[in-house]
């Protein structure tokens, strides 16, 4: 089971009202705090891409599936 906390003075303080099993071994692993922002969106990621291929063929958004795993046609 996973418990989350904050330290203070040293010591670990857990959020709620839980606590691990008297002597449990545990494992205390430092969080960075800009680790908690979401990842960046496809969009974001492919953002200088997007909009640069202007010779595809015509209907391509329609039937992508067809022209890269040759499945049935739209």
């Amino acid at each position: 089971m996973a418990y989350k906390g904050k330290a203070k003075n040293g010591v670990v303080l857990l959020e709620g009202d839980v606590s691990p099993p008297e002597n449990a071994e545990v494992n205390a692993e430092l969080v960075d705090p800009g680790a908690s922002q979401p990842p960046p969106s496809w969009a974001e990621v492919s953002k200088d891409a997007i909009g640069t291929v202007d010779d595809l063929l015509p209907r391509m958004a329609a039937n992508h599936d067809l022209y890269i795993h040759g499945t049935i046609k739209q």
